[in-house]
């Protein structure tokens, strides 16, 4: 047995030991990823190569797919398997039915909607329905690209929401490359959708911004807690 096959033994074998990815550093874990598109070579170099250009291994996770594949040691397979990673990581965080799932509380709410956005590079709009009771009647993405917040149809909105059965409902957006503040069009919106929720009797709960690990909650926020 050379080096290289020992000591992916002796990894693998630390993972399977407790199934659990802790007490690995960044290397080992991208170390262990790469075991399974570069079958032979060692890969430490590579997992030190891709740290070194892109920073840890988050920024690795969403760095680009070509710019993966320039990196020396990366090919198509590697690069692949990377981006597939974050991608089965809201898939899995996303799979869970909508059917008795209760947002009571703004940490529910929030620990729901973060893996919608995690990762996410670009502008989403997020819209859940709910009832008096919290309880989870629909979970629509409004929108998914460059489009402006400002162009979002209220009116529509409310007719997703009548046809979901709701009373309250939580409204969710990110943005991809800006500040954890809200804009003027951020703050436009939400007053206007609180004044047209409120004529068809339906709640407002949160408009909540996310950005990278932060998120903003209109509802939580001094300026604008009143309006909720």
């Amino acid at each position: 047995m050379n080096d290289h096959s020992g000591h992916r033994k002796r990894l693998r074998q630390k993972f399977t030991d407790n199934m659990s990815l802790d007490g690995f550093d960044e290397i080992s874990i991208l170390e262990l990823l790469l075991f399974y598109s570069i079958p032979r070579a060692d890969t430490r170099g590579t997992a030190e190569t891709l740290l070194d250009r892109f920073g840890s291994l988050k920024d690795v996770l969403e760095a680009p797919y070509e710019d993966l594949k320039s990196c020396y040691g990366v090919g198509e397979a590697s690069a692949m398997l990377i981006k597939m990673i974050p991608s089965f990581a809201k898939a899995y965080y996303s799979s869970e039915s909508t059917h008795n799932v209760y947002l009571t509380d703004s940490k529910s709410i929030k620990q729901f909607l973060y893996p919608k956005f995690a990762m996410q590079r670009n502008e989403i709009c997020v819209l859940l329905s709910l009832d008096s009771k919290g309880l989870l009647l629909g979970d629509d993405i409004l929108s998914q690209g460059k489009r402006d917040i400002a162009e979002i149809d209220i009116d529509n909105i409310i007719q997703i929401l009548k046809m979901n059965g709701a009373t309250s409902a939580v409204f969710a957006h990110n943005h991809p490359a800006g500040l954890c503040v809200p804009s003027r069009k951020d703050t436009d919106t939400t007053l206007k959708m609180i004044e047209s929720f409120n004529k068809e009797r339906i709640k407002l709960v949160d408009h909540l911004i996310f950005v990278r690990e932060d998120i903003f909650s209109f509802a939580e926020n001094t300026r604008f807690s009143k309006y909720f």
